[in-house]
């Protein structure tokens, strides 16, 4: 029995080199993917405040397009990878507006800053127009 044990004396060690790189790839994949939903509740919330303005406005102007372009770029996000669609201006009282915003987020792995992909996200929001234009 004694000479059982001492025969696996290095087994715990090939196990642990084993699992390691194992447990380093699930922790790399779930630090991704939280930071790709993270970036997902920042589109959706920037365009609940564009369908704000476009409402109020009667429409998508260059000057909002302008604004969710610099709140992109505040927000750390690459704005060539973004495209922003909707209901141009002018929008008569009453009529559906709209607001989409696509965004294309890259996958890395961290450390080696390898791309392995993209993904495309996007949040739209739709309202109605509150502006009367004679």
């Amino acid at each position: 029995m004694i000479n059982l044990l001492k025969n696996q004396k290095g087994d715990l060690t090939i196990e642990l080199l084993i699992s390691i790189p194992i447990i380093l790839v699930l922790l790399i994949v779930a630090i991704n993917f939280f930071s790709i939903m993270n970036i997902q509740l920042k589109l959706d919330n920037l365009t609940r405040q564009a369908i704000r303005i476009v409402e109020v406005e009667g429409g998508l102007t260059q000057s909002e397009i302008n604004n969710i372009n610099s709140q992109l770029s505040g927000m750390g996000l690459d704005v060539s990878k973004a495209s922003i669609e909707g209901s141009y201006y002018p929008v008569q009282l009453r009529n559906p507006v709209y607001i989409t915003i696509k965004y294309t987020a890259s996958f890395t792995v961290p450390f080696f800053n390898i791309e392995v992909g993209g993904i495309n996200l996007g949040a739209k929001m739709e309202g109605s127009s509150e502006k009367f234009f004679k």
